[in-house]
């Protein structure tokens, strides 16, 4: 989802802009690069919000 994201919409972020995401922070088994994409995203925009439902120690994880 984030690279999909990062590749579609990067270039349409500004200081102007708030980035919502919604989930459960979980990579599915796909690459995990998104550490970085995050990072991309945070300094193009204002503001960065994860409203993530599971709790801190299960971010991350990887599931089958």
């Amino acid at each position: 989802m984030l690279r999909q994201f990062s590749d579609q919409y990067l270039d349409q972020l500004s200081k102007q802009t708030t980035v919502l995401i919604l989930g459960d922070g979980k990579n599915n088994g796909h690459a995990d690069d998104a550490q970085d994409i995050l990072g991309q995203i945070r300094g193009l925009c204002d503001a960065l919000y994860w409203l993530n439902p599971l709790p801190e120690t299960r971010w991350g994880k990887k599931t089958v």
